[in-house]
C-alpha cells in the first residue's frame, strides 16, 4: 500500500473515522483565510488533489501547492506552510466542514495532527517538498 494510503488509515484511526468514511470523505487543506490548498485523499487525477502534479494543488510550480518550495504554502518561511518549524500550517477539514487539526511540522501547535509525521520525517531527510510529493503520491 502506498504511503498516502497508510497515512489516511492512520488519520482515520486517530480521528475515530471508519475505513468506509475514509473512502467517502475528502480531507481538504485550508489556510487561515479559508483559501483552499488541495485535497489530501482525492483521486490523483482530481483537479483538487495534492497528488495531481499537473493540477493547481499538486504542481511544484503552483503558488497554491504545498509542494512549491517558493510558494505561499510550500515555502519553509511561510507561516501557512506545513514545512515551517515555527508556523501554524494548514487546517485539515472534511467535505462537511468538520475540523480535524493542522498539517504542520511545528510541534508547538496544540492541534497538530501527528499522523502526518512520516511526511515531515521525509521532508527533513529530502529537504524539498516536491521530493516528498513523489514519495507520498508516486511511491518513488
Amino acid at each position: 500500500m502506498k504511503l498516502v494510503g497508510r497515512l489516511l488509515l492512520a488519520i482515520a484511526a486517530t480521528l475515530g473515522v471508519t475505513k468506509f468514511a475514509v473512502a467517502e470523505t475528502s480531507y481538504l487543506l485550508f489556510d487561515d483565510d479559508d483559501g483552499l490548498h488541495g485535497c489530501v485523499n482525492c483521486n490523483s487525477f482530481s483537479s483538487q488533489s495534492i497528488c495531481n502534479e499537473f493540477g493547481k494543488f499538486g504542481s511544484e510550480f503552483s503558488s497554491d501547492s504545498i509542494w512549491n518550495d517558493f510558494g505561499r504554502v510550500g515555502s519553509e518561511f511561510s507561516t501557512s506552510s506545513p514545512w515551517n518549524d515555527f508556523g501554524k500550517g494548514l487546517k485539515v477539514v472534511d467535505g462537511t466542514g468538520r475540523y480535524y487539526g493542522r498539517l504542520t511540522m511545528n510541534i508547538g501547535v496544540p492541534d497538530r495532527i501527528d499522523a502526518f509525521d512520516p511526511w515531515f520525517k521525509a521532508y527533513k531527510a529530502l529537504k524539498k517538498p516536491e521530493s516528498v510529493r513523489k514519495l507520498i503520491c508516486d511511491g518513488t
